[in-house]
């Protein structure tokens, strides 16, 4: 088992001897093509990788045998519990998902941007009566208190 670095993305391959040479097994083309399933970058925080989590100081080093069979371990489990998990709930989590935005498309298209709109048009009405209400009651009671104030500081 050996690790092999791709454009995209880190995979585990499974068959590659111990005695095969390094740049040999570099050279080999694979045909793990990983499409761009992110085109908006929604989860650009999710791109994490073994030297992203796990990182040995110069002044303390493992085994490299360790450090490798970790780093596959990782890669493996990552990649295997994602496939798992995956195929148990994209599709029900698909399906709450769309119920959601169906419903809330239906709520806004059908009520919010009715209700909006409504109070767009009764706005101004209402705008003009409660201009009418300041200027005849509110306006007069409090310049005839500004005026008792101002008398009484005399």
């Amino acid at each position: 088992m050996g690790l092999e670095e791709d454009k995209r993305d880190t995979c585990v391959v499974v068959g590659q001897d111990e005695d095969e040479d390094e740049d040999e097994w570099e050279s080999r083309e694979t045909t793990f093509v990983q499409e761009e399933r992110d085109v908006q970058q929604l989860n650009r925080q999710l791109q994490i990788g073994f030297e992203d989590v796990i990182g040995e100081p110069s002044t303390n080093h493992s085994f490299d045998s360790v450090w490798v069979g970790s780093h596959s371990s990782f890669e493996l489990i990552k990649y295997v519990l994602y496939k798992m998990i995956t195929t148990l709930l994209a599709v029900p989590t698909s399906f709450i998902a769309g119920i959601f935005f169906a419903l809330l498309s239906c709520v806004h298209i059908w009520l919010v941007t009715p209700v909006t709109q409504g109070f767009f048009v009764v706005l101004p009405l209402i705008r003009s009566i409660w201009n009418s209400w300041i200027n005849t009651f509110l306006s007069p009671l409090a310049s005839s208190f500004g005026l008792c104030i101002k008398v009484g500081h005399r």
